[in-house]
């Protein structure tokens, strides 16, 4: 049977749903057993909740975006607090039940306490248990702890120290981070100083282990480590990383988003991985593995032929890339790498004025396919399409779209600033006419690109048979 009230529908002794509106304390029938799912979800008045001893079960997202609640007691009879029981609440100070098995996947997301304290009976702290709890300065994990979910403890910024149980068989502290039991896997480690020397004898970090921890600016990794998990660093601000000859076993991912990073070296002894100029590749340098975002410049080497998936991500400092002839790009590689300007592709060097998402591949499939069609800028396009002729002179297409668009081609050359390419079109004598030679001597003059109409007025003297003295334009 199902009951209602004016706030509360029940159904036997489940609370099914609450229907109040403006109220700032809510107080829970006596005889209810069950706070049914999303119950409370988005009550955002109530700031405070008084639940009856016979509650046994909270479903979850019971409480849910109640973003004005700081204060709910809970029932000893409660066992679990399931997924996002109290999900972006303002709970302060709450006390767990002394029987709780298990705090579930964000269950406590954004806790506003100072503190909290895990009771013995707690065996399962699930993701993202406790993300957001701003305000913890310290969390202490039980004997009784047998499973901490992945990033369990992210967005806790004041949280510096984390305190195992010495009876605790699966986990382990040190200096305030979280190991498993042997101390050869690096869990969390919370917020600390600038630099972080991972201790001798770890031989894996962990999958996000280091997550947003903005203000790490050096990491030291010991000889023994072996394996880094995806997304190590997320997040950190670390410029550099030095990878030992045991380092073999990196997730494809391991170095992604670290904002930052500027250079990763491998010890030549390590026989999966190398580093050139600061990039990381496969042991022969035939595969490109990492970029790092902030180097200026990045200059591949001729022995690359592929490019990972994960290689390249997001930067706002690369401006100038090399890619070799040996190496096709894939889509979207480089697409967020919003900064850059210059590219040698294949040889032809171009330039983006305006870098939007997928700038690249026009250019790619122009050079690539010699696909005169793509939608580029003709300003960036043409001095591409002469590059592109100057390496296959013979090609009669390229020809023909060059005579076609022969003044925007030189002019486009002039305000990239091109003087050498223009010069070798011009010398191929096929281009300029008497019609245009005046119209680029004066775009030139505009443009202050002096040698370029130097080079302009001595082929109008030598071919048009004029002397300097009566040029008059």
């Amino acid at each position: 049977m199902i009951m209602h009230s004016d706030d509360f529908e029940i159904e036997e002794n489940k609370l099914i749903k609450y229907h109040g509106t403006f109220e700032e304390h809510v107080i829970v029938p006596d005889g209810i057993t069950v706070i049914g799912k999303t119950a409370f979800q988005s009550c955002r008045n109530i700031r405070r909740i008084t639940l009856p001893e016979s509650v046994e079960q909270i479903e979850e997202s019971a409480f849910m975006d109640c973003c004005e609640l700081e204060e709910i007691n809970l029932p000893e009879k409660i066992t679990r607090l399931e997924f996002g029981t109290f999900y972006n609440c303002k709970l302060r100070n709450i006390i767990l039940p002394e029987h709780l098995t298990c705090i579930g996947n964000s269950a406590l997301f954004d806790y506003y306490g100072e503190k909290i304290h895990i009771p013995e009976s707690v065996t399962e702290i699930g993701p993202e248990a406790l993300r957001g709890a701003a305000r913890i300065t310290e969390i202490e994990i039980p004997a009784s702890v047998t499973s901490i979910g992945d990033r369990a403890f992210w967005q806790c910024q004041c949280l510096t120290r984390i305190h195992v149980s010495e009876q605790n068989q699966n986990y382990a502290s040190r200096d305030g981070c979280l190991y498993n039991k042997e101390m050869t896997t690096l869990i969390w480690c919370t917020a600390g100083g600038k630099t972080f020397e991972v201790p001798d004898g770890v031989t894996r970090i962990e999958a996000n282990a280091f997550l947003d921890r903005r203000n790490l600016e050096q990491i030291t990794l010991p000889e023994t480590i072996v394996s880094l998990g995806r997304y190590a660093f997320c997040g950190s601000s670390i410029r550099e990383v030095y990878l030992p000859a045991g380092a073999t076993d990196l997730h494809p991912e391991a170095l992604r988003a670290i904002d930052y990073m500027q250079q990763v070296t491998v010890a030549e002894q390590n026989p999966k991985y190398a580093s050139r100029d600061g990039v990381l590749y496969d042991k022969n340098v035939e595969v490109l593995l990492y970029c790092p975002p902030a180097k200026r410049e990045l200059v591949f080497p001729d022995t690359v032929k592929e490019i990972s998936i994960h290689a390249v991500g997001f930067s706002i400092y690369t401006e100038s890339i090399v890619i070799p002839d040996a190496l096709k790009v894939p889509n979207f590689t480089f697409s967020e790498y919003y900064c850059l300007k210059h590219v040698c592709y294949h040889g032809i060097q171009f330039t983006i004025i305006k870098n939007e998402l997928d700038a690249l591949f026009p250019f790619f499939r122009l050079i690539d396919e010699k696909n005169l069609s793509v939608e580029i800028r003709p300003v960036e396009k043409l001095p591409v399409v002469a590059e592109l002729f100057l390496k296959n002179p013979q090609d009669e297409k390229l020809k023909a779209y060059l005579k076609e668009n022969c003044t925007e081609t030189f002019q486009s050359l002039i305000d990239m600033k091109k003087p050498e390419s223009f010069k070798k079109l011009l010398d191929m004598e096929i281009f300029i006419t008497e019609q245009n030679i005046d119209e680029l001597i004066r775009y030139a003059i505009g443009r202050k690109c002096y040698d370029i109409q130097l080079m302009l007025t001595d082929y109008k003297y030598r071919h048009f048979d004029i002397n300097p003295k009566d040029l008059s334009l």
